[in-house]
């Protein structure tokens, strides 16, 4: 899910979740900007932490990145014709 649809979602702004995790509005309003703006930013690790947590993990590293989400089992989720979704097959024979 994206930032800026989640604080929505949870009938919060850009300043009220900058505060609940100690960040300024502008930037969280620049993790919120589409993918390709210029001044969109993603968050350090120290941050995204922050965002996982106050999102009860709603919010995750691969949505910044326009990743699908990894499942229990630790691949990607996709559908037909997604190459998320296509099987990785043996990687450990190929090292």
């Amino acid at each position: 899910m994206l930032l800026a649809d989640w604080i929505r979602a949870n009938g919060l702004n850009m300043s009220s979740f900058g505060r609940s995790i100690c960040e300024r509005p502008m930037t969280i309003a620049r993790y919120c900007l589409p993918a390709g703006h210029v001044h969109r930013r993603i968050p350090k690790e120290g941050t995204m932490r922050k965002i996982v947590a106050a999102t009860g993990g709603a919010v995750t590293p691969n949505d910044f990145y326009g990743l699908p989400p990894i499942t229990p089992e630790g691949g990607a989720q996709g559908g037909a014709g997604d190459p998320a979704g296509a099987p990785l097959g043996n990687m450990e024979a190929a090292e």
